[in-house]
């Protein structure tokens, strides 16, 4: 097993990767400033990425990511929450199993998810679907206008009603406020 240092501003993640390329983020009493609690870490992460992967994202589609975003992304890319963390707004919880990567083989995969015809006209407004609980309802960030930082979610089962639904007005307070399920 490889170990693979990753340092954030002053901070480090050590990710042990198996023969798939994975890792597994222990972390240390919240010394990461993600915004994650120290109850709550990052397994299956995709491949490290740099600034410029970053930068080539948004140029191909058009978006700006969020500060807070980016920073996830460089240290994370993506992954699985562990364990099964939740976030409430107005007394209802919601539920983040996995977040999506960039330039990864996954199934879900932000490019894929960018030309994904589920959710074209999310995309043509310029949200960006990140994540999905383990029911398959999914997260989405603005990306541009006056509304760009915000975290929607996407109810499958209430996709024709009320389905859509800003959950908080930033990824950091998104991450913030999970805690363990």
């Amino acid at each position: 097993m490889n170990v693979l240092t990753i340092k954030v501003g002053t901070s480090e993640l050590r990710c042990r990767s198996s023969r798939n390329n994975r890792c597994a983020v222990p972390r240390k009493g919240g010394a990461i400033e993600m915004g994650l609690s120290a109850d709550i870490a990052m397994q299956f992460c995709g491949r490290q990425i740099t600034a410029a992967e970053l930068d080539a994202f948004e140029g191909r589609h058009g978006v700006s990511l969020p500060k807070g975003y980016r920073k996830f992304m460089r240290a994370y890319n993506g992954g699985m929450v562990s364990p099964l963390a939740h976030f409430t707004f107005l007394d209802r919880d919601y539920c983040l199993h996995s977040l999506y990567s960039l330039n990864d083989n996954f199934p879900y995969e932000l490019d894929r998810m960018c030309k994904s015809l589920n959710w074209e006209m999310a995309y043509s407004l310029g949200h960006l679907c990140f994540g999905r609980d383990p029911g398959g309802s999914e997260f989405f960030i603005a990306t541009r206008g006056p509304d760009s930082g915000a975290i929607h979610f996407v109810d499958r089962e209430e996709a024709l009603g009320l389905g859509v639904v800003r959950i908080a007005d930033s990824f950091r307070q998104l991450m913030e406020g999970l805690v363990p399920a």
